[in-house]
């Protein structure tokens, strides 16, 4: 697919608690195409990520089975059918998808009270692997890739709501968590760029103001800046 920047989102109408999945692109971040339908339908915001070529995108169904669903393009205008993957999640929202390691793979909180972690993840785009990590969320997950490693970002299970962070060097067994000395109300999202990876994070009050952290290692996090 051409080098552009892609964006994915739902769009209601009036009270509509659910909305056609559309796709967009730039070339500059400036000028946008108009918005591209896709096969989905969603209460919240997708997720977006390349592979092998395709775009994906995942996404949550409003009915049973909830999901994810992920739906696959070779040029950002025509979409494969929805396929199932093999697992349920808690939440509306998953997490972004990454490519690592000639794989894709999507992370979430399993359907039940434990909200345990799951990682999924396919080497051809149709059959999927999943496996726990010995953690827990509140909200979905969030997923990067840094130094050869893949992230993942959650917030703790308690009243702290503080961000945590894991890291794998295979996908499969995940180090310990770290803790980025932050807090939020909702999902963190990790980006890597210029030799850093970021985690950016609505503040954990009543503002709804938008931080930045920052860390060369995944381990020593940089004080949070507000942006």
């Amino acid at each position: 697919m051409p080098e552009y920047l892609w964006a994915a989102l739902n769009v209601k109408v009036g009270v509509e608690t659910s909305g056609d999945i559309v796709v967009c692109s730039s070339p500059d971040a400036r000028t946008w195409t108009g918005a591209t339908p896709s096969t989905a339908t969603s209460a919240l915001s997708p997720s977006l990520g390349f592979f092998q070529d395709r775009a994906y995108l995942a996404f949550n169904s409003d009915l049973a089975p909830k999901g994810p669903f992920v739906i696959s393009s070779a040029d950002g205008s025509n979409w494969s059918a929805a396929s199932l993957v093999p697992q349920t999640s808690q939440f509306s929202l998953p997490s972004s998808l990454v490519t690592f390691d000639n794989s894709l793979y999507l992370a979430f909180t399993n359907n039940d009270a434990t909200g345990r972690i799951y990682i999924c993840h396919t080497n051809d785009g149709a059959t999927w692997s999943s496996f726990g990590i010995n953690q827990t969320s509140q909200v979905a997950p969030s997923l990067a890739v840094f130094n050869n490693r893949l992230y993942v970002a959650f917030l703790a299970q308690d009243s702290g709501n503080g961000i945590l962070v894991c890291s794998s060097v295979d996908g499969e067994t995940w180090s310990a968590e770290t803790v980025v000395s932050q807090a939020s109300k909702f999902t963190p999202a990790l980006a890597a760029f210029n030799n850093r990876i970021y985690v950016a994070f609505t503040a954990n009050d009543g503002t709804d103001r938008i931080f930045l952290c920052s860390s060369g290692d995944g381990v020593t996090w940089l004080s949070a800046v507000y942006i």
